[in-house]
């Protein structure tokens, strides 16, 4: 290392000097985040080039300023320590071994002073678990260490300490040492940006899973409780009369059954905080609690979803106290100040994230340790023979004379035809100095004669040696224009995910990509030059034999499926495509073929339909169970309607007996009113309900009948079932007062009965549910849409509030039970009907503006006969 203390410091030096440690705070101000905690510094990078070009003290004060941020960035200020030391070693370091690199310096402190003080630091002193130590202290390494490459790569290509310190002598480079370095910056560069985006990527996936597991507890948390302890409807407000009717155990028991594993907990909270139940103990025994305090509360992208950070007291690394931090969905239900708190700590989260960043590092330093081992190689394979050229060539003229020439062997076709070039060159070179020898010697005395002769005869030598020069030139040039085209198809070719291959007319392969050799399991040796014979069995090669033949026959380009053996011994289905290619005279030259792997597509397609049938099986069964359940329950309640009848009138009898008994006034009274009043009104009871009753059951016939009627598919005007429609509800159209408006309908295809059970159930709806404030006023209208024809009913009644929207589809579900007659079946049956005729209904409505139902049908189609 140049020792800077002997040059002489002027404006140049100063401003750089400022610049390269302002660059090195930058570094660490911008250092990419591979997730909470873990940055990728840069600022070392500006610390190594001002150790080179301006010495110890300078590096240590610009590495301890850029150090300063990690307070920033980590939450602590011990970075100092190890980002500190490192220019102080690596300076003293290269002052006793100057021949060492930059890199060797850097990799050596790190291994014996770096990583063992960052260890101690992390265990003794701060605590940290050895995932998380052994992630950091891999993180370091590879940050020092690629570092350290870029800076030297930066002083050798850009020559900066020439433009630092012009006086000094200008520093080469080996060919071995420039194709090492071009080589490593191509390997590290690629695996830093994947580290990088790898990490990311790696944080966000389990952040979304965490989040979504929080959202789906949460919602469930309001959805479970509200059926199975509130009875479907939560209080308005939550008060001690609520609480003292609730079993705390049951809802805990239900929390329980919500809760996914222990690391998330659940509670059910009322008003501001007050301590419903839950599955934590401690927080169970609170008289509240408040999720959001105890410490700082970071929003997330999620709407309600907080991050509670721990206080950062005393000072740890900010991924430590990230995994410290919890995760906090707070779900507010509507109409209620009953709201759900789901919780999570994100230490098991964190530490797979942990465990994908140590292995990711892992695998990048085995990574640049394999290709700096391979730059290696071929750098000393690339510059050994030209370096021997070079010493070769070196007086050429006077070991031409004595032919002491040593030419160096390659192996690299380029590299061989320029030594064999030079070989020709120095052997013609020879050949001509030996004549001109032997002419001196013969034809002294006529050497002032033959001046002008030789001089030319030296021109045409001067210029039969430029020409091919020239030539030589050209043809390197082309064939490094060539090889590089070569070498990035091959590359295209290889990062196309699905097998490539192309042939011949003979059908003998002649290139394939990576994922061909991958999936069948062989290497260019084995493939190039030969047939489908090498790779398939004798049926399958003679098969896509057959296809090239076809191919080749008809030309253009070709497409079919068929079963493959890969090399995981598996059959898979594939679509081959295929295509003919020509050379530059239009003559056929051969094909070019692509494999599509669809097994996964047909084992999902199996799958569905498997699932469909079963899926069909049990819907037929459970409508068998309804049926017969509902048929074989309406014999008790015409026993029970039957002997309530006979019961009040046998009342009727006993009272006209007690009149023409002798009793006291007060029991005479008394039994009159239980035979007048009391008993009959029980019995009204009895019968009220067993009609109510039967009424279900008959209900629930008429929908499991809807499963097993025949569908009977037509093409349907609209306009005339609409009109059969109204007329049937004339009179409960006439008795509401209400004025019904048939626009002009576009027609569809279904089942003209159960189409017309649809619209008659929302008519007959739309008059249950009028507005008394108003007349009522039903729009019907159609338009085109894309999977068909859309209806819509449009009233003016009293419309569903959006909380209820989704709950009238439930079976005997009814806004007003009490208020309108019905049995709450008429919209499952439609949803039910439209389901089975390929259609669809939905709703839009605002409490007290009215609804619009919309019912989408199949468009009108020629029917097959």
């Amino acid at each position: 290392m140049t020792d800077a203390a002997s040059d002489r410091w002027g404006l140049r030096q100063i401003l750089a000097l400022v610049l390269l440690v302002a660059a090195s705070l930058l570094g660490n101000v911008l250092a990419p985040q591979l997730f909470t905690g873990f940055n990728y510094l840069l600022g070392s990078i500006g610390v190594m080039l001002v150790l080179r070009l301006f010495g110890i003290v300078p590096a240590l004060c610009a590495a301890l300023l850029a150090a300063v941020w990690c307070k920033q960035l980590f939450g602590h200020y011990y970075p100092l320590l190890w980002l500190g030391l490192e220019p102080l070693f690596v300076g003293l370091w290269l002052r006793r071994r100057p021949q060492d690199s930059l890199i060797m310096a850097d990799l050596f402190y790190w291994l014996t002073a770096g990583l063992p003080l960052l260890v101690f630091v992390f265990v003794a002193v701060l605590k940290v678990a050895a995932l998380g130590t052994a992630a950091a202290a891999l993180m370091y390494l590879t940050i020092g260490v690629t570092n350290a490459l870029v800076a030297t790569l930066l002083l050798s290509q850009f020559s900066l300490e020439q433009r630092v310190w012009p006086q000094r002598s200008v520093a080469t480079v080996s060919i071995s040492q420039l194709i090492f370095q071009v080589l490593m910056l191509a390997v590290v560069l690629p695996a830093l940006l994947v580290l990088v985006l790898t990490g990311r990527n790696r944080e966000a996936s389990v952040k979304q899973k965490m989040f979504d597991t929080l959202e789906i507890k949460a919602r469930q948390i309001g959805q479970e409780v509200r059926q199975k302890i509130f009875h479907g409807v939560y209080p308005a407000i939550f008060g001690q009369e609520h609480r003292a009717l609730l079993d705390v155990t049951a809802i805990t028991q239900v929390l329980k059954n919500i809760q996914p594993n222990q690391d998330v907990q659940l509670h059910l909270l009322a008003n501001q905080g007050e301590v419903i139940a839950s599955t934590d103990q401690a927080v169970a025994g609170l008289p509240s609690y408040d999720p959001l305090s105890g410490g700082a509360v970071r929003s997330t992208d999620r709407e309600q979803l907080y991050q509670r950070m721990p206080p950062n007291n005393p000072p740890v690394p900010l991924w430590q106290r990230a995994g410290r931090s919890a995760f906090i969905r707070v779900n507010h239900f509507p109409g209620t100040t009953v709201y759900a708190i789901a919780e999570t700590r994100f230490a098991p989260y964190q530490a797979q994230i942990l465990k994908g960043h140590r292995n990711a590092l892992a695998a990048l330093l085995l990574y640049l340790a394999v290709g700096a081992v391979l730059a290696s190689l071929v750098a000393r394979k690339i510059a050994k023979p030209l370096e021997q050229l070079s010493k070769t060539t070196t007086d050429l003229p006077g070991k031409l004379v004595s032919e002491d020439l040593v030419w160096p062997d390659s192996t690299i076709v380029e590299i061989g035809s320029l030594v064999e070039n030079a070989r020709q060159m120095a052997r013609t070179l020879g050949s001509q100095f030996r004549e001109i020898a032997r002419i001196n010697s013969e034809l002294e005395e006529r050497v002032e004669l033959r001046t002008h002769e030789l001089r030319e005869s030296n021109q045409s030598l001067r210029r039969e040696i430029d020409e091919r020069i020239t030539a030589e030139r050209q043809r390197d040039h082309l064939m490094d224009e060539l090889t590089i085209q070569l070498r990035f198809l091959q590359t295209l070719m290889d990062a196309i995910p699905n097998p490539i291959y192309f042939k011949d007319t003979r059908g003998q392969y002649q290139g394939f990509n990576q994922a061909f050799g991958q999936a069948l399991g062989v290497v260019r040796e084995q493939v190039i030059g030969r047939t489908a014979d090498a790779l398939y069995p004798p049926d399958i090669a003679a098969f896509h034999r057959d296809k090239d033949t076809q191919l080749f026959t008809e030309g253009g380009v070709q497409q079919y499926e068929t079963d493959l053996i890969y090399a995981d011994r598996k059959a898979h289905t594939i679509i081959v495509n295929k295509a003919t290619y020509h050379s530059l005279s239009g003559e056929l030259a051969g094909l070019i073929g692509v494999f599509v792997d669809i097994t996964e597509r047909k084992r999902a397609e199996l799958e569905r339909d498997r699932l469909m049938r079963e899926l069909e099986a049990k819907n037929n069964e459970l409508e068998g169970i309804i049926y017969v359940a509902s048929h074989d329950l309406r014999s008790p309640l015409v026993n029970i309607q039957g002997f309530s009848r006979k019961l009040a009138k046998n009342f009727t009898v006993l009272s006209k007996h007690l009149a023409g008994i002798e009793l006291p006034p007060e029991q005479r009274d008394e039994l009159l009113k239980l035979l007048t009043e009391s008993m009959p009104r029980s019995v009204e009871f009895i019968t009220g309900s067993v009609e109510k009753m039967d009424s279900l059951l008959s209900g629930l016939l008429r929908l499991s009948r809807l499963g097993r009627a025949a569908i009977a598919i037509e093409n349907l005007d609209m306009n005339l079932l609409m009109s059969k429609i109204t007329n049937s509800l004339a009179y409960q159209i006439e008795s509401a007062g209400a004025r019904i408006t048939v626009e002009e309908l576009l027609p569809c295809q279904g089942d003209a009965v159960q189409v017309s059970q649809v619209f008659t159930n929302l008519l007959d709806n739309a008059i249950k549910y009028r507005m008394p404030e108003r007349p009522l006023e039903v729009l019907i209208s159609s338009t085109v849409c894309d999977d068909g024809i859309r209806y819509c009913v449009r009233d003016n009644g009293i419309g569903i509030p959006s909380d209820y929207q989704e709950q009238v589809w439930e079976i005997f579900h009814r806004i007003n039970p009490r208020d309108i007659p019905g049995e709450g079946l008429g919209l499952t049956a439609s949803r039910r009907i439209l389901d089975r005729l390929n259609g669809a209904i939905w709703l839009e409505s605002g409490e007290g503006t009215g609804s619009s139902f919309f019912v989408r049908l199949p468009a009108q189609q020629e029917l097959k006969g």
